[in-house]
């Protein structure tokens, strides 16, 4: 039976959480290929479900198994004209299958991205269960939902990534790389290591040049391989705009709830800006029960060097405001930025101000201090916060009454 030498990266039992400091995840890969279902595509479809304007995309889901591209060369003769952005959720696998997807995007000029597709018709945590797999597998577009909280696109995948001309990687949504590896791929589709890594610095090179021609810093390839295969590496927001990978100056995530079902729900928003040239900042924006049914509005802001710090804030809702109480002591969070200090900020404001927000749609974190740009204005986006507040009312309304006995 004759074997196929193909080399593979893939990541097996990420913790997929809301971070993006550099982490290494734990490892349980084999030492052969990690098991994992192949690459699925279908449409999905919500209105204003990617973005503005946007109401169709292509769910990827699953390693990258041998035939991927073609599946997908197939699965695109469908959009004879534009064609609708696609979002991955994969551990990675096969590297060749992925640069040929990259390669297909990019002669497409395709946008990708990195989320979750969650279809309607699935019940919640059971998504590659076999009555979710056959409503994807179906061939209809399917109603569902993309989000980038507890997204990862893994090892092989990212190199598929960069083949889109725009490359959209939430806050909160992980690139994890490391090394690839040498395996034997049989026809029947078994997949075994083997020791053979003799073309290792050809493979390399022939990589590096892909990245090159797809605008991404080969940087990323030695980033990659200073990590053992069974073991991954989550790149830094820094360290994605550095690469290239993605440059956006300003992006920020849905208000997202934490814990929906538990007796004390939180809400929160991540927002990342360019400072200076290449270095970004990450905040975040919290919501969560206080006293009496108010709500607490934490605000986690980076601090510059030198920087003056901002004598008032504010956050602003339709007509109404609060203003943030003088920060606490400066603290770091790894799981924002490991190299940064963060000043954490705390107002109360009603439901009734959160509403009118969302109502309005305008909520703006104002920044007054002696520096030239004051005040700096921070508008932010209000989707998912009327979901949010409806969660947090219940919650706080059952604290309420509680604290009133």
């Amino acid at each position: 039976m004759k074997t196929r030498g193909l080399w593979v990266a893939a990541v097996g039992a990420i913790g997929l959480v809301a971070a993006q400091a550099p982490a290494r995840a734990n490892s349980n890969v084999e030492a052969s290929l990690p098991r994992f279902a192949p690459l699925v595509f279908y449409v999905a479809r919500a209105t204003g479900g990617c973005g503005e304007g946007c109401d169709e995309w292509i769910a990827a889901e699953g390693g990258f198994d041998l035939g991927s591209a073609d599946r997908l060369r197939a699965f695109l003769r469908k959009f004879p004209g534009r064609t609708p952005p696609i979002y991955f959720q994969s551990p990675g696998g096969i590297q060749e299958e992925a640069i040929a997807i990259g390669r297909l995007m990019h002669a497409r000029g395709m946008t990708a991205g990195v989320a979750r597709t969650l279809p309607f018709g699935c019940a919640p945590g059971k998504e590659n269960g076999e009555r979710c797999l056959a409503l994807k597998r179906s061939g209809q577009p399917v109603a569902a939902e993309l989000r980038s909280t507890g997204a990862s696109c893994s090892s092989a995948c990212v190199y598929a990534l960069l083949g889109a001309r725009t490359r959209l990687v939430p806050p909160d949504a992980r690139l994890g790389v490391h090394a690839s590896r040498r395996v034997h791929v049989y026809p029947d589709g078994r997949v075994t290591r083997t020791g053979d890594d003799g073309r290792l610095a050809e493979a390399t090179s022939e990589l590096k040049d892909y990245v090159v021609e797809m605008g991404v810093d080969v940087a990323l390839i030695d980033t990659a391989f200073k990590i053992k295969f069974n073991d991954a590496r989550f790149l830094s927001r820094n360290e994605i705009v550095h690469f290239g990978i993605d440059t956006r100056a300003f992006q920020e995530t849905r208000w997202t709830v934490l814990d929906p079902a538990s007796r004390r729900p939180s809400a929160f928003k991540l927002v990342v800006e360019a400072r200076g040239r290449k270095d970004v900042a990450t905040s975040l924006v919290q919501l969560a029960c206080a006293a009496q049914g108010e709500i607490r509005i934490g605000y986690v802001r980076p601090v510059e060097a030198n920087e003056i710090a901002p004598a008032v804030i504010r956050v602003l809702g339709g007509d109404r405001h609060a203003t943030f109480a003088r920060p606490g002591p400066m603290v770091r969070i790894s799981a924002l930025d490991s190299a940064a200090l963060f000043e954490p900020r705390a107002a109360l404001a009603s439901i009734d101000f959160l509403e009118a927000a969302a109502a309005a749609g305008s909520l703006t974190i104002t920044e007054a201090s002696l520096q030239p740009d004051s005040p700096r204005a921070i508008a932010l986006s209000t989707a998912g916060l009327a979901e949010a507040i409806a969660v947090l009312r219940k919650s706080c309304g059952q604290q309420s009454l509680a604290s009133a006995h």
